[in-house]
């Protein structure tokens, strides 16, 4: 909510400079969110099928954004850093 009301939209944060040094922060941070939802959820085995849809598909989503990142530094890496 502070940064669409700053203006950035989702593209802007993803490019924001500032943002790049907080970045394993972030990671750390949403991967221990999605570790205490899957306990959660395996803890309450009665929940509705709705929320293990939305956690895995959240857990997804953010496995495929942590390989992409990695994939793409390694590719500008490789390619001298243009």
């Amino acid at each position: 909510m502070v940064f669409a009301s700053l203006g950035l939209s989702g593209v802007g944060i993803a490019t924001a400079a500032f943002l790049t040094p907080y970045k394993p922060v972030f990671l750390g941070a949403t991967i221990a969110l999605l570790g205490a939802a899957h306990f959660l959820l395996r803890k309450k085995s009665t929940g509705s099928p709705w929320n293990t849809r939305i956690v895995w598909g959240a857990t997804a989503l953010v496995a495929g954004q942590l390989v992409y990142s990695v994939v793409n530094t390694w590719l500008v890496s490789a390619n001298g850093g243009q």
